[in-house]
């Protein structure tokens, strides 16, 4: 069974940072450093939960009246399972419960494929965030 959290505590948010963590950091090698950042005090993170364990996180922050998502991640073993896509749809339904009919994230373009099955579209020109390559992808709600 798999089942989709905001958090609300601060125990449940570390749950997503250690997801966080074990994906970007340990298995792709981004910096620690960079990985947090200014926007997690405020975002809204959720944790997805295979039968009580988290396996998957996201989070979104509003900015400018527009819905940033990002820092999708599923625990390696655990892909293929569409959990990446069930947190991405529920943070994407989230931000249009808040009102924010425009959304965006920054994907790596080994991704883009699967936030185009979203209903993204690539917009812009391709650049690089902490060391790897990136397209800003944009949705509109209607």
């Amino acid at each position: 069974m798999f089942e989709i959290k905001v958090c609300e505590t601060d125990e449940e948010k570390e749950k997503a940072f250690k997801i966080r963590e074990i994906v970007f950091i340990d298995e792709q090698g981004f910096l620690i450093e960079l990985e947090r950042d200014k926007y997690d005090e405020r975002a809204v993170h959720v944790v997805g939960y295979e039968n009580g364990v988290p396996v998957a996180c996201g989070r979104l922050i509003e900015i400018d009246g527009k819905a940033k998502l990002g820092r999708f991640a599923v625990i390696k073993d655990k892909r293929n399972n569409r959990y990446g896509f069930k947190v991405c749809e529920f943070l994407m339904n989230k931000a249009a419960e808040m009102g924010l009919k425009e959304m965006y994230l920054h994907s790596q373009t080994s991704a883009a494929g699967f936030y185009k099955k979203l209903g993204f579209h690539e917009h812009g020109d391709i650049f690089l965030e902490e060391g790897a390559e990136h397209i800003k992808m944009v949705y509109i709600a209607i």
